[in-house]
């Protein structure tokens, strides 16, 4: 009975260090007019498990009378030594208005050190450098698309003088 017992609890403890956290969330909104009914859902399942996580976000719609279930990311993200790797399929733009329709699959890689920032990725068939940084409260970054092109930007204020308004009384 003490076999049993301490093998049941041997499992138990494997068992719980191979749990990840397991987040679970969409949305969902259905349309009904003049007798035909539509639906629109998404669904996101993100699995962490210490620095690592790994996201799925599936589409639920229907249209032209049938439901498709569309993959639109797929991506595993992760931190090495300071260095954030992530790869997998996903859309680019932070919204809905300025994603790209179809994911890609790519590779990012980035590092931070001495205040510049540096990235790389790479989509398969082209890749691109950024380097960025600030330099005199001045924002600058230097990026440069493999054989096609480069962008420079650089962003900030400038304070112009101060103006100072008296009421008498």
């Amino acid at each position: 009975m003490k076999k049993q017992l301490l093998i049941a609890a041997v499992a138990a403890t494997f068992t719980t260090v191979a749990m990840a956290d397991i987040a679970i969330s969409g949305a969902a909104k259905f349309n009904a007019k003049d007798g035909v009914y539509t639906h629109e859902a998404d669904l996101k399942i993100v699995g962490k498990s210490g620095n690592t996580s790994v996201t799925i976000n599936i589409e639920l719609d229907d249209g032209d009378d049938n439901m498709g279930i569309d993959l639109e990311d797929a991506y595993l993200t992760t931190s090495v030594a300071g260095v954030k790797v992530k790869m997998g399929a996903w859309r680019s733009g932070k919204s809905e208005l300025t994603q790209t329709s179809d994911p890609a699959e790519r590779v990012n890689v980035s590092t931070t050190f001495g205040g510049l920032s540096l990235a790389y990725e790479d989509k398969g068939s082209s890749n691109s450098t950024t380097i960025g940084g600030s330099l005199a409260g001045v924002k600058v970054s230097h990026k440069i698309n493999q054989n096609t092109s480069t962008e420079t930007k650089a962003s900030g204020s400038i304070e112009i003088g101060r103006a100072s308004c008296r009421e008498r009384v």
